[in-house]
């Protein structure tokens, strides 16, 4: 897109990558398989049973000084660094799981694992 950063081109291009990964790695349910809880399939029971949470999360401080830029910036320093230190423990944890795993599914822990090093 014009004007567009290269590194929002490259989110862009890793995030086509993971949909078309998914949509490879993971079957698409027929619907007669699908698991329904109270007449409801389950991942949109899943997502309505934490709507309250949801809506909490986005009444907290943080949040809201993100989102009004009033964030204390030691607090946002803090968030920067737990963010680095997930992301560099996710890496190692989705190398681990491609080690144990094969086929389709391998190939996609160890292209979500090689976006961490980019």
């Amino acid at each position: 897109m014009p004007g567009e950063t290269t590194r929002s081109a490259r989110s862009r291009r890793h995030d086509d990558k993971r949909t078309e990964l998914l949509t490879k790695a993971i079957p698409k349910t027929e619907p007669s398989q699908q698991v329904f809880v109270e007449g409801v399939p389950l991942a949109d029971a899943l997502w309505n049973s934490t709507s309250a949470l949801r809506e909490e999360v986005l009444q907290t401080y943080f949040i809201n000084g993100l989102n009004n830029g009033t964030v204390d910036p030691v607090k946002f320093g803090q968030y920067v660094v737990q963010d680095a230190v997930y992301c560099y423990k996710s890496k190692v944890n989705m190398d681990v799981v491609a080690s144990q795993t094969t086929g389709k599914f391998r190939d996609f822990v160890l292209e979500e694992s090689a976006s961490y090093e980019e």
